[in-house]
């Protein structure tokens, strides 16, 4: 049986590309002064902050997408909640 050819996910790699797109676009992110939605750190859904690279990857996401929350989730606890979340 042949095994698939399918790519794993490497965070890193992602997380690499993510930083020389946004600076090829002239924003240095580590000098940028980041709030996330009126917050200062990424929240956890039950409010407490993230630490370590999430915060700072999770900060840039908001600030690029425009977003207003802070507060992220896992589709996990997104399901536990009912939620509705669109794949994508």
């Amino acid at each position: 049986m042949a095994r698939s050819r399918t790519t794993k996910f490497d965070a890193s790699e992602v997380i690499t590309n993510e930083i020389i797109r946004i600076i090829e676009r002239g924003v240095l992110p580590w000098r940028k002064p980041w709030t996330a939605g009126g917050s200062s750190r990424p929240l956890r859904v039950g409010g407490e902050p993230y630490q370590g690279v999430n915060n700072f990857l999770l900060t840039m996401r908001t600030v690029m997408a425009g977003h207003s929350s802070p507060f992220w989730m896992t589709l996990p606890q997104a399901n536990a909640l009912d939620a509705k979340v669109r794949k994508g």
